[in-house]
């Protein structure tokens, strides 16, 4: 009976472990993900680090309806590119753009973001 009982105690702990390691955006973490971004860096996965004020200062604004607008801080500044996304658990995938991969949600706060890939990794502020 002792047997049974630590057997079952053990697994109960490896299963509430293996639940919280499990990450996902949850509903409190979405609020906090929609609004402005500005970019703070990009990192490359060599190493190289690229502050976001020579790419332009660009800010990227997320929506709730699945838009997210591009814009560049500059005079004169390029229209704003608006693509769709999707957040998939805790990934953003653009679907109308194959050649933009997936970035994975790294951190999110109230006033920092950290998108990931293998190959960028994107630094945001509010």
């Amino acid at each position: 009976m002792t047997r049974l009982i630590l057997l079952f105690c053990s697994g109960l702990l490896i299963f509430s472990a293996c639940s919280t390691t499990k990450s996902s955006l949850k509903k409190s973490s979405l609020k906090l993900f929609y609004g402005v971004w500005q970019v703070a860096s990009f990192e490359f996965a060599d190493g190289r680090t690229m502050p976001g004020v020579f790419m332009g200062n660009p800010q990227y604004e997320f929506s709730e309806d699945g838009k997210r607008t591009k814009t560049l801080n500059t005079v004169p500044a390029p229209p704003p590119e608006v693509v769709e996304y999707i957040i998939d658990g805790d990934s953003i995938r653009y679907p109308n753009k194959p050649k933009f991969p997936a970035m994975k949600i790294d951190l999110i706060s109230e006033d920092s973001l950290v998108l990931r890939n293998a190959k960028l990794s994107w630094y945001l502020y509010k």
